[in-house]
């Protein structure tokens, strides 16, 4: 599969991990990842407590928008929720990777080290 399980890619001081394609069959193969989780370690995270933020390109009719991505940060986890965490702070337009990426670690990190995040396990939706 495109993206998940590939090497890290280092990006203004943080690493960003391609996340699992969203749907099968959706989208081109060949156009990368359908987001990227980042994180402050070049490891692939296994706690959304390692997770500062989340990019991907936009899309539209099912292609990616080359010139247009959104960021998410600071994590909620409503109780009784057996998925993904919902984000509080979403950007949606940015017009480039570098862009997002400087997003979230602005909105993440607020000047600190310190972000608000869960226990939640990234990308496996297979445990919940």
């Amino acid at each position: 599969m495109i993206g998940y399980g590939t090497a890290p890619i280092p990006a203004a001081g943080v690493w960003l991990h391609a996340g699992a394609p969203l749907l099968a069959g959706w989208g081109i193969e060949d156009e990368g990842p359908d987001y990227y989780l980042i994180t402050r370690s070049k490891e692939r995270p296994t706690s959304w407590h390692e997770v500062l933020g989340i990019i991907g390109q936009a899309r539209h009719r099912s292609r990616q928008v080359k010139s247009r991505w959104h960021a998410g940060t600071h994590f909620r986890f409503p109780a009784g929720l057996h998925y993904s965490p919902h984000l509080t702070l979403v950007e949606d337009r940015l017009k480039s990777r570098t862009a997002a990426v400087r997003w979230v670690i602005e909105q993440a990190t607020g000047g600190s080290e310190e972000h608000e995040a869960g226990p939640d396990t990234p990308g496996d939706r297979s445990e919940r």
